[in-house]
């Protein structure tokens, strides 16, 4: 199984029935609980409405849904490393 084909739900962590008072609390209260879950939540479109309609805020994962490997170093080549000492 390749790791495209994994699909994990976390709309549970992200469901709640409070009321923000800002738009800044309700960011920070969406990254703060994404946090434990390694997900860095940013702004992907925001419109004010300019009176003329409702304020629209949509966020998303940072890495666009699309699971991406760590950048780094991989865990072998820090164990070969190692052992050369």
């Amino acid at each position: 199984m390749e790791c495209r084909d994994i699909v994990r739900d976390y709309t549970d962590i992200f469901t709640t029935t409070a009321l923000f008072e800002s738009r800044d609390e309700l960011i920070k209260w969406v990254r703060d609980a994404a946090k434990p879950h390694k997900m860095v939540v940013v702004i992907k479109r925001s419109d004010n409405g300019f009176g003329k309609k409702k304020a629209r805020l949509l966020l998303g994962c940072e890495r666009g849904g699309e699971y991406r490997e760590v950048k780094g170093r991989s865990l072998k080549s820090n164990i070969d490393e190692t052992d050369d000492m």
